[in-house]
């Protein structure tokens, strides 16, 4: 789903999924999606394996310590969850990533 908003209409070929290609890594984590021209991320958090109060995460992967890491980097990031974008229609993730980075 969040493939369809920033690769289709919204946001036509300013976005590309980095999520699988050791080449684009930052100190060695995988984002899922890098903005062509710009320092920014779009993290797609599963609930399940995101979630803050497994144990098993490594502070990285849980949201404040992943804000952090990739802030420290020079990126403004934003985290979209499981279950947010399940819940809402592809228009409202789209326009909380124009509301986010674009204004």
């Amino acid at each position: 789903m969040i493939i369809v908003v920033i690769n289709g209409a919204y946001f036509p070929n300013e976005w590309e999924f980095i999520g699988y290609n050791p080449e684009e890594d930052i100190d060695g984590k995988l984002p899922d999606f890098k903005h062509k021209q710009h320092n920014w991320l779009i993290e797609h958090f599963g609930d399940y394996h995101h979630n803050d109060n497994n144990p098993r995460l490594k502070e990285h992967q849980k949201y404040n310590g992943r804000m952090k890491f990739l802030l420290e980097r020079g990126y403004k990031t934003l985290i979209l969850w499981e279950h947010e974008v399940k819940k809402h229609p592809i228009s409202e993730i789209a326009n909380r990533i124009k509301e986010y980075f674009y204004k």
